[in-house]
Formats: C-alpha cells, structure tokens, sequence
C-alpha cells in the first residue's frame, strides 16, 4: 500500500520512543511517501524550535537549566512540549555529556532532516510546493535565510493557490459537517462562499485537510495518522483513505 505519513507520525517516530517500533513495523511493510507541505511543517515546527533550544543550551551549563529556562519560555503548551522533546532527544543521543552536546549542535538540525527522509520515497509528492519546505538555515549564524519558515497571508511564492482550485469542490461538504476541527471551519467557510484561498494563519489551520487531499495523489493511497479525531471527518468527505497508529 502506498502511504502519505502526515507531520505528527513524523515528529513521534524520530523523538516518542514508546511509538517509533509501530510506526517503523508499518514503513517496513508499506510504500511511505510525504510532501514538500509535510517537510514545511516539520521545519516550522521542530527545526525552528531547535533554533531556541540551541540558544538556551548554548547559555547554560547542564540539562538541569536547560529544562528550568524552557518553563521560562513565552510560549504555546505545545511549543514547550516541542522543546523538551528536542532536548531529550540530544540527550537520547549524546548521553550527559553536556559539552558534546554543545560541540553537535550546529550539526543537528541536518541529523533532523535526515531522520525526517529516512524510510520514504525520495520523491516529494508537491502540489502544493511549499515555500517552508524550501526554507534554509545559516549553519553558522544559526538563523533562517531570507523569509526562512515564515508563511503570510500576502506572500505568494509556493502554489496553494493552484492547489485549492483544483481541490475546491471535494472540500464543500467538509465546511458544514459538525465534527470538523473549529479551527478550520472559518477558512473552509470563506473558500467555500468567496472563493477566498486560505494562506498564512488560514493554510496552517487547514493542514490536516491540505495533506489528506494531497494522499489522493497516490494510486490506492492512504494517509497515515495518529490524530484520528481530526482526520475522520476530513478523510469521510474528501473520499481519502485513512490509517490510524495510535
């Protein structure tokens, strides 16, 4: 079977140690994709929160202030749980050994992105061509290039727009079912009635949807998550297969 793997079985088979042997029992026995859209993610999510873990790493002196400075950090539940999964997973692979860890850790958001390749098709499916996924880092300076990971609303430099015209009519029903995420339901509401296409803020709301539609691409495909709450009514009204590894 071919299989689209969304951001989340990504991010748990690199750092969730508990969920990587079900994950990587399924890679082994199915045709693994992902898409530029899914790589952008990955990148806005985990590489850039590296750049503020390496920030507080490089100021401290032991995990201990690490962990302390992270529960300083303004910031999401979910970003803090981002970062802690990053600092755990240096220790994972560098042990206590502090100073080695300082001395990788330019290197590591290159480890990320491999580990992120490892066990799919070398071919990112691209309909959408993501502008985050082609997002780069000054391993020196350790900062994004040019825009880096950032995605506005008047920005046109990926094709999103090409995307929801030639998606746009699987997804009217999506916008008036009950189940559907809040945060989708004022974007998928605008598309729907104006025509409006969702970028920025609204595109990142719709990712769920924006990557089950791209799993269409593939002949007898699936998308593969471990958000099923989300995914069940996207998948029922866009016709995409779906597989759940909790």
């Amino acid at each position: 079977m071919k299989a689209l793997i969304e951001t989340t079985i990504q991010i748990n088979r690199i750092f969730k140690s508990k969920k990587r042997a079900a994950i990587n029992e399924f890679m082994r026995e199915n045709e693994c994709y992902c898409s530029t859209y899914v790589l952008g993610e990955f990148k806005a999510n985990m590489v850039h929160d590296f750049l503020t873990v390496y920030g507080i790493v490089r100021a401290e002196n032991n995990f201990t202030d690490v962990f302390e400075k992270i529960a300083e950090v303004y910031g999401s539940s979910r970003q803090k749980s981002r970062l802690i999964l990053l600092v755990t997973n240096l220790q994972r692979d560098y042990g206590d050994d502090y100073l080695l860890v300082k001395e990788q850790l330019e290197e590591y958001p290159e480890l990320l992105l491999h580990r992120f390749g490892r066990g799919i098709n070398a071919r990112l499916l691209n309909s959408t061509d993501c502008a985050r996924a082609k997002a780069e880092l000054d391993a020196e300076r350790m900062t994004w290039k040019d825009r880096g990971v950032q995605c506005r609303k008047d920005c046109n430099q990926c094709a999103i727009s090409d995307f929801w015209r030639k998606n746009r009519d699987l997804i009217q029903n999506l916008a008036g079912a009950e189940d559907v995420p809040d945060k989708m339901m004022e974007p998928l509401k605008r598309l729907k009635e104006k025509g409006e296409i969702p970028k920025g803020n609204a595109c990142r709301s719709l990712g769920d949807c924006i990557i089950a539609l791209e799993s269409l691409e593939l002949e007898n495909g699936c998308v593969v998550t471990s958000n099923e709450m989300d995914y069940v009514p996207i998948c029922r009204e866009t016709g995409a297969e779906l597989t759940v590894i909790r």
